[in-house]
């Protein structure tokens, strides 16, 4: 439980115009460093339909995240959870997550996976966390502005997980 005083909010995602230009110039750049390669016609094509094909999906994917009943929920004890699909998630924040001006990027677990150690033993490579990326025009302005100061003063961070790839003990 953290000191600070939490009023209940709920982030609901709508799509990001600044995350879709951006996603726009870095594939236009990607086309464009194609292009000027010493690489033949056929290898330049592909490269292009590749970079195309991955940025609609990309598009497509944040369209979907944004559908209705989806997004974040923070309730009055300071616990964060994560809405998808009509399931609700509680994270576990990582201290390695990010609260900016123009984005929050949330490293976080799942607080009720398996111990991400014993996990990675088991199956490497094992990413133990997963990475939310909310830019300030995809939720209001002050929903925004709660969760950069929920992150700043009202979060008690988990432990990172082990990077050991051994067996555990």
């Amino acid at each position: 439980m953290s000191q600070y005083n939490v009023r209940p909010l709920q982030l609901d995602f709508k799509p990001s115009l600044r995350l879709a230009c951006a996603q726009l110039l870095i594939a236009t750049l990607g086309i464009m460093v194609l292009w000027t390669l010493d690489w033949s016609l056929w290898c330049s094509l592909a490269g292009s339909m590749v970079i195309g094909l991955a940025t609609i999906r990309v598009c497509r994917q944040q369209r979907c995240a944004c559908a209705a009943g989806n997004g974040l929920q923070l309730d009055a004890r300071g616990a964060l959870w994560r809405r998808a699909g009509g399931q609700a998630v509680r994270l576990q924040l990582l201290p390695s997550s990010y609260s900016g001006r123009y984005f929050v990027l949330l490293h976080y677990r799942d607080a009720g996976a398996a111990d991400p150690s014993k996990v990675m033993a088991e199956c490497w490579p094992w990413q133990p966390y997963s990475t939310l990326l909310i830019c300030a025009d995809s939720v209001s302005t002050d929903h925004y502005r709660r969760l950069r100061v929920y992150l700043r003063w009202g979060v008690r961070f988990a432990k990172p997980a082990s990077r050991r790839f051994s067996t555990p003990d």
